[in-house]
């Protein structure tokens, strides 16, 4: 097993390690469309663009969100 870097070791958090796992697990057990929206809305992507990309409107992307979010949280807590 490699050493971590200095920095990286006084930086790493193995709870939040374990967290940011957890959702991406989670984010891993949605539909495509689904994976594809939260990951553009984690990369900072304008919601236009999305919607476009995705082929709905913005008030359709913004439902989505919200319940991609609920799915999300539901999905983490277990």
């Amino acid at each position: 097993m490699q050493k971590m870097p200095v920095v990286a070791q006084e930086d790493y958090d193995p709870v939040m390690e374990e967290r940011m796992q957890n959702m991406y697990r989670c984010i891993g057990q949605l539909d495509e469309a689904g994976k594809l929206i939260i990951l553009l809305v984690l990369e900072g992507v304008e919601y236009q663009e999305i919607a476009t990309v995705v082929g709905i409107t913005e008030d359709t992307l913004r439902v989505r969100i919200h319940r991609i979010k609920k799915t999300l949280a539901n999905c983490v807590r277990l």
